[in-house]
């Protein structure tokens, strides 16, 4: 494994899991992780991309706080 990648993979041990991180919208079990339904969530996705000039392509990493 790539210096660079075991050290991102070691910050994220400490910060939680991801549990989505594609560049296609969410699924259920994406939705059900986060407590919202799936509309909810892809509505939260585009309301963050548009808050910060994101393009529909950029990808959002969902994730969890638990370890």
């Amino acid at each position: 494994m790539p210096m660079i990648l075991a050290a991102f993979n070691d910050i994220l041990d400490h910060v939680g899991k991801i549990i989505w991180d594609k560049k296609r919208n969410p699924t259920h079990h994406a939705s059900d992780r986060v407590g919202i339904e799936r509309w909810q969530l892809g509505a939260a996705i585009h309301k963050i991309k548009g808050s910060r000039n994101l393009s529909p392509a950029d990808r959002v990493v969902i994730m969890t706080m638990e370890r």
